[in-house]
């Protein structure tokens, strides 16, 4: 191995005269190494006669090495060149192999060969059968240690360990302590958290059906008066308890129409559609009588409208409180309006208690 190990050595070809028609070509190629480098250079050129030709250059500073791989001279001139390869430190050249090159013949160096001839068909020159293997050397001394390389990366961390054995058994226990005066009592610890809501208890039984109130007698039978406005709705009493479905009683006579003047005509409403007259369904049970509405203006008579199924009578609400009577209101008169279908009038057979019959009559 050839190595340029300081920045005053230099690697120099150089002939021992003249050529006779042209220079011999040479190649080489080295390692730039130091602490951060590794690279490969290659060269070429040719020799300069009696002049030396750098083959390799010296390193750029004293911590950088060109370790040589390979050179190679060819004599291509026509006539045997005296070919010699020379270390030159600091301008003093040191002759490594001088030989006669036959024309066409080549010189050659390899990191691990050293230097050889090649004839022109590449055969090595002087070189016998391969002699036996000779006894294994004694062994050198051990090498200096190199320099230290850069730390890697942390391995992973290894899975835990087994756990460790169990402790020896427990000592016998000592005899009590002398009891320690009483502390000062601590702070009241805050507030825990409401407990959860405790199941619902089940649900009682349902309590006896009340006796059914005695009926409230009809009022007479007001005038119609002059139109006032609808005085506000009293409040809803509370209803009784529902009495007992009393036995269907027999349909009584038609009563007289009511007296009364016929009041202004009132705007006429949009016709109802007239459904099919269904059958008969069988008496349900008695409905919560609803509030008493505003009387409606009487209109003129109509056609008479088909009869209804009788409904089930309601309880009596209490009677709301009755409004103040409005101003009667002064407009111009109206135009006639046609007839329309005839109202319904609601007449109670037994008093209008609860249970009792209701008849629809024409009005």
């Amino acid at each position: 191995m050839i190595i340029l190990d300081a920045t005053t050595k230099t690697l120099q070809v150089v002939l021992a005269g003249g050529v006779t028609t042209s220079q011999l070509p040479f190649v080489s190629s080295y390692v730039v190494l130091n602490e951060t480098i590794f690279s490969s250079v290659e060269t070429d050129g040719l020799t300069s006669g009696a002049t030396p030709v750098t083959l390799v250059p010296s390193p750029a500073d004293s911590a950088t090495q060109h370790q040589v791989k390979l050179l190679t001279v060819r004599n291509s001139d026509t006539a045997a060149a005296t070919v010699t390869i020379q270390l030159d430190t600091s301008g003093t050249p040191r002759a490594l192999i001088t030989v006669i090159l036959s024309v066409g013949y080549t010189l050659q160096y390899t990191d691990g060969e050293g230097f050889r001839v090649l004839d022109t068909t590449g055969a090595v020159l002087g070189t016998g059968p391969t002699g036996a293997v000779g006894p294994q050397g004694p062994a050198g001394p051990p090498g200096s240690l190199g320099m230290d390389g850069p730390e890697g990366p942390e391995g992973p961390e290894g899975p835990p360990g087994p756990p460790g054995p169990a402790g020896g058994p427990p000592g016998p226990q000592g005899p009590t302590g002398v009891a320690g005066p009483i502390g000062p009592p601590g702070q009241d610890g805050a507030d825990g958290e409401p407990g959860l809501l405790g199941p619902t208890g089940p649900q009682g039984l349902t309590g006896a059906t009340g006796a059914a109130g005695a009926p409230g007698p009809i009022g007479p039978l007001a005038l119609d008066g002059e139109d006032g406005e609808p005085g506000i709705p009293g409040p809803a009493g509370a209803t009784g308890p529902q009495g007992a479905t009393g036995a269907m009683g027999p349909v009584g006579p038609s009563g007289p129409p009511g007296a009364g003047n016929d009041g202004d005509e009132g705007p006429m409403g949009p016709p109802g559609m007239v459904g099919a007259t269904g059958p008969a369904g069988a008496t349900g049970p008695t409905g919560a009588t609803g509030q008493i509405g505003p009387p409606g203006y009487d209109g003129d008579e109509g056609e008479p409208g088909a009869f209804g199924p009788p409904g089930p009578a309601g309880a009596q609400g209490a009677a709301g409180a009755t409004g103040a009577t409005g101003p009667a209101g002064v407009g111009p008169p109206g135009s006639d309006g046609e007839d329309g279908e005839s109202g319904f009038v609601l007449i109670n057979q037994g008093g209008g208690g609860v249970g009792e019959d209701f008849v629809i009559a024409n009005g």
